[in-house]
């Protein structure tokens, strides 16, 4: 995962992801896509998410085999 927003380039601190699990996009770029455009595709492979989860960016992949 890249450090900055794949849709703003501000640095990540906070995402927003669905069930594709791609992780690229900030928080506020999902909402202002969510609630002002009315899209809720991923950014990145356009799958409909009908829920997101918001989570602060840690420094390790949570789902990598690596990580247990």
């Amino acid at each position: 995962m890249d450090d900055s927003c794949a849709v703003c380039a501000e640095r990540l601190e906070w995402v927003a992801y669905g069930d594709c699990g791609h992780r690229e996009v900030c928080s506020t770029c999902v909402a202002r896509l969510r609630f002002i455009c009315e899209d809720r595709r991923c950014c990145i492979c356009k799958t409909e998410c009908n829920v997101v989860f918001v989570t602060k960016v840690m420094g390790f992949d949570l789902f990598s085999d690596s990580f247990f």
